[in-house]
């Protein structure tokens, strides 16, 4: 066992993790499970002591990539970003997380709580860039949740919607209650999130049955999205989309489409998704359903947010003005003591600068696993990039000598 962790986790069942130099890493501990497609899932349990020592046991949602290689420069890029070289084990059933703590399980250590983006259809919280070592070494514990995407998460009718958010949620709630477990702070979370993580998260932080759990939030290229076109969209529209695709695949109930097999189901949503892909993607976000993604909370989000928050995107991010303006728009209205960062850092090997996802290589201090031409200033870099939210996520004053932060309140 020298090589190995056990702990026991309350109520839940014991979990055996790997000891990776400074930190234990956890994969795939399950935190849900999902009895019903496009429904919210239920808690878990297990008896039996369940390994969660090896990257193996990682489910992701199924995407475009089981079925297809890149084709788009975009997917094309990022595919060599971060995915090359790697396989995943998908699955519909993919509610699972990682946890890294420091070496030394310690009592009461911030936890960082970090949703991956992915457009709301692509990504796993296990390609390249994402690990916790660098964050356990300053003792601190990194979770990183799967969720239900596409279709599988997305998929929205008169009675369902947003189950990958629910997922999100119920991660949530479950690191809320286990992470003592671990050696976390259950009342110190700083949840985390990049691009579509991000609004994600911005749904949770803004909403009253969840940002009790939330003691800061730290989110990158999509936080204080309250408007179109990265903000949540309408039901009516997500539901006349679906029931298309619903035509498409040749079936007229809810049930069909529940039985369906899971990837013919996907194909199926790729291909009609292919053809419209601005109705696609319009409509593969979160929507305005009254209980998680409320418009009153968006409405009136100075009210309901309450937490101390840190805002960041890109020097060449997408729709880089947009973005811009709208993280501004938001940032300048807060009320909680508030930090805006640009990352204006041009990554080496090749002339795309500073793109939408270049700062996560930096803040999880994985940057040698890139194949960028990474130097010594990178590492510097990256290692001020960490220092900066492990104080941030300690309640100090967020400080970096590389990127300057403006501060509200």
């Amino acid at each position: 066992m020298e090589n190995y962790i056990e702990l026991n986790i309350e109520n839940i069942g014991k979990v055996k993790g790997l000891k990776e130099g400074n930190c234990n890493s956890f994969y795939g501990i399950p935190y849900g499970k999902v009895e019903k497609r496009f429904e919210k899932a239920i808690p878990t349990t297990w008896n039996d002591t369940l390994d969660v020592s090896s990257r193996e046991n990682i489910k992701c949602c199924i995407q475009n990539r089981k079925f297809h290689q890149p084709k788009s420069k975009d997917d094309i890029f990022y595919h060599k970003e971060f995915r090359e070289g790697l396989t995943f084990n998908y699955s519909e059933d993919c509610l699972t997380l990682n946890i890294y703590t420091p070496k030394e399980i310690k009592d009461n250590c911030p936890v960082l709580f970090f949703v991956h983006g992915g457009s709301f259809r692509i990504c796993s919280n296990n390609e390249k860039c994402f690990h916790g070592k660098e964050i356990a070494k300053r003792n601190a514990i990194l979770v990183m949740p799967n969720y239900r995407l596409n279709i599988f998460g997305f998929y929205a009718d008169k009675n369902v919607a947003n189950a990958g958010l629910s997922d999100v949620a119920l991660a949530l709630k479950w690191v809320h209650e286990h992470i003592k477990d671990f050696g976390g702070n259950p009342e110190n979370i700083t949840v985390m999130g990049q691009s579509a993580g991000a609004m994600l998260m911005q749904s949770l932080i803004i909403n009253p049955r969840y940002n009790s759990m939330i003691k800061r939030c730290f989110l990158q290229s999509g936080g204080g999205m309250t408007s179109l076109p990265f903000g949540p969209h309408s039901r009516k529209g997500a539901i006349k989309f679906y029931n298309k695709l619903k035509q498409y695949l040749k079936v007229e109930t809810y049930e069909e489409l529940q039985q369906m097999d899971a990837d013919t189901l996907c194909k199926g949503y790729l291909e009609y998704s292919n053809k419209h892909p601005l109705s696609s993607l319009l409509y593969s976000y979160q929507v305005y359903d009254g209980d998680l993604v409320d418009k009153t909370f968006y409405k009136n989000f100075i009210e309901y947010h309450l937490t101390p928050s840190m805002y960041t995107y890109t020097k060449n991010d997408l729709l880089y003005p947009l973005m811009k303006k709208l993280t501004l728009k938001y940032f300048s209205k807060l009320n909680s003591t508030s930090y805006l960062l640009e990352f204006t850092h041009d990554l080496p090997g090749d002339k795309k600068g500073a793109w939408h996802s270049a700062d996560v290589w930096y803040e999880f201090g994985t940057i040698d696993a890139s194949w960028r031409p990474m130097t010594n200033i990178d590492r510097e870099i990256s290692s001020a990039y960490i220092d900066m939210i492990i104080d941030f996520a300690n309640g100090l004053e967020p400080k970096n000598k590389f990127f300057s932060i403006t501060k509200r309140n």
